[in-house]
Order: C-alpha cells, then structure tokens, then sequence
C-alpha cells in the first residue's frame, strides 16, 4: 500500500503510521505525537517500534497518573474530598 506520506522506506511501518494517523480524526491519537516517535524510530525494526512507542506510552501514561492525583489533592485541600484514586 503506497501511501502519499512516506516516512518509512519499509510500506509495513509506513502504513501503521498512517493508521495511527488516521486515528486522530477520532481523537484517538495526536497527530504530533505520532510525527515524533516516527522520527525517533528512523529505521524501523520490530524492537525499534515496539521501544518507541512503549516508552510514549508510558510518558503519556505517568502523566495521566499525575494528572489525577493533583485533582485528588485538589479536592482535598478544597474539602470535597472524594476517594483515593486507583489506577484501571
């Protein structure tokens, strides 16, 4: 499948990026983001990929944690305490 970005010179990266792509319209990724692992992979190979993208998804992740536990802090300081959040 040629795609009109090409990014990878192998077409199997080159279209699992377009999919990752096309997910934005459903505000299901980032179109930045993805560009920035691309560029971090360079030469994909399957232990390439799988390292960059496990290593966003963990940045992402340790933010969303942080992201939840300033609110808890929040609400408690505010006095609207709500449970201590837990993670899914």
């Amino acid at each position: 499948m040629a795609t009109a970005l090409r990014s990878f010179s192998d077409e199997f990266y080159d279209g699992q990026l377009e999919r990752t792509l096309a997910a934005a319209y459903a505000d299901a990724a980032d179109l930045g983001e993805a560009f920035a692992v691309a560029r971090r992979i360079h030469r994909p190979t399957p232990d390439r990929w799988h390292k960059a993208w496990s290593e966003r998804a963990r940045a992402v992740g340790q933010r969303v944690w942080e992201a939840v536990v300033y609110d808890w802090i929040s609400r408690v300081i505010s006095k609207r305490a709500t449970p201590e959040p837990s993670l899914p």
